[in-house]
This record gives C-alpha cells, structure tokens and sequence, in this order.
C-alpha cells in the first residue's frame, strides 16, 4: 500500500491539484489511498479528502490570489485563507475527512515542549478542519505578523518545520508502506530523499530548465489568473508523465 505526501509550495498550490485531478481521472487516486501534507499541502489533503471539485477549488484560488495582489500577501495572508477556507470548504467537511476510507492527514509543528510534527486526521468540526489548515500553513512572520499561531492548545508553526530536512515538509503517511511525496518544486530546491525515483512526484518530469526559478517567484507571489490555470495544467501533464512511466509499479 503507497500513500501520497504534498509537500508546501506556496501559492504553488493548483499545481499540486493538477496531479491530484490527474491520479484520480486514471483511478489511481481513490478514497482508499492514504494522503497527507502540510501547508499547502495540507490545503491539497483537505480538498481532494473531502471530494471537492477541484476545478471548483482553482476558482476559489484565483479569487484568493487576486485578493492578494490588490491588498498584499505578506502579514494579511491568513485573513484572506480564513475568508476563503470558510466560503469553499462545506459544512461537514469534518464528517467527510473522518469517513474517508483512508486517512487524510494534516501535518504542523507544534513548539512545546520542543519542536515536533503533529498529523491530525480527526475533526471536530469545520472550524477545527480551518484552525489545523491554519496551524499548518503558518510560517512565522509572514503569515500575519505573527511568530507563532495556536491550535488545539498549542503553539505551532508551518508544518514544513515539523519533518527532516530531506522530506522537505511530507510527512510519512500513516497506514502506507511507501510514502509518494508530491512536490511543487523541483529537485534543485526540495532535495528530497527517496529510495527510488518514482517515490518523488515533481516538475522536473516536465524537463523544463527554467521551471526552478519561475516556480519559486510564484511560491510566494499571487500568479494572475492565466499562469494558475496553467499550473493546473502543468500538474496534470506531470501527473500524467509519472503514471506513464512509474504507474504500473504501484
């Protein structure tokens, strides 16, 4: 059994829905699958655990990016997720996560006593689904000014603390004997370690040279409407290039 892991990524999060539409149009995403992620990547475990649309939810993302590039990203970022976790996500959203056949899991670094990453995939309500998002996508500072957020009573902080350097912020997924981590950066920044090429889902599928520093401006700036349309599309083409090449291994 193999379990798929989204890494952060930033506002690079239709990239990773792209995979995700990709693996599920050929049956190799199913509710049976474990996922995890932290981040936006915990954004990506929600959305495809619950069974929104995805294209619904690139909508909704390109209503969040252009909130941001009027207002700004940096310190008010948290605010426009809340409006829009709250606007996308359904009412049971908690019921759906909890009656996944496999579990959908979400990943942060709670801070005391030390540092450690935490998965939760028990809800309580909608509002926990939000503040554990929250807590998950918190990176100090440029969140909303603040070092660290709170969830569940505890102090925390992006989930991409809460992993090994070589994981890159993808957890291990509960339940799965191999862990898939799907990333929105290429290798030359995520370095991520893995036992086999197959066990890392990136652009570098992709072969374009110039993906690495285009990608990393848009990690943390709000893409227009058209450039995330098209890493949504990017995503798919990616997804569809690793079921091609390493799909009948898994």
């Amino acid at each position: 059994q193999f379990g798929l892991s989204f890494t952060p990524g930033g506002l690079l999060f239709p990239y990773q829905l792209g995979i995700c539409d990709a693996f599920m149009e050929a049956g190799f995403l199913t509710p049976e699958v474990p996922i995890a992620g932290s981040s936006a990547g915990a954004l990506t475990t929600v959305v495809v655990g619950a069974g929104l649309d995805l294209r619904e939810v690139l909508e909704e993302t390109e209503a969040l990016c252009e909130d941001c590039r009027t207002g700004g990203t940096r310190g008010r970022l948290r605010s426009v997720l809340v409006a829009s976790l709250a606007k996308m996500l359904p009412e049971d959203v908690h019921e759906r996560l909890n009656a996944r056949a496999a579990p959908a899991s979400v990943g942060y670094t709670a801070l005391l006593p030390l540092p450690s990453g935490t998965l939760v995939s028990e809800f309580t309500s909608k509002e926990d689904v939000i503040g554990c998002l929250l807590a998950s996508c918190h990176v100090p500072w440029w969140f909303n000014g603040s070092p660290v957020g709170r969830v569940r009573g505890q102090f925390v902080v992006d989930g991409f603390f809460g992993t090994p350097r070589g994981n890159f912020g993808a957890f291990p997924v509960p339940r799965a004997a191999r862990t898939l981590r799907v990333s929105a950066f290429p290798s030359a920044i995520a370095r991520i370690d893995a036992a086999h090429e197959s066990e890392v889902i990136a652009p570098d599928l992709l072969g374009e040279g110039a993906f690495a520093a285009d990608m990393l401006v848009m990690a943390l700036n709000p893409g227009s409407t058209e450039q995330l349309t098209k890493l949504f599309e990017d995503g798919r083409k990616t997804g569809e290039i690793w079921l091609q090449k390493y799909g009948d291994m898994y």
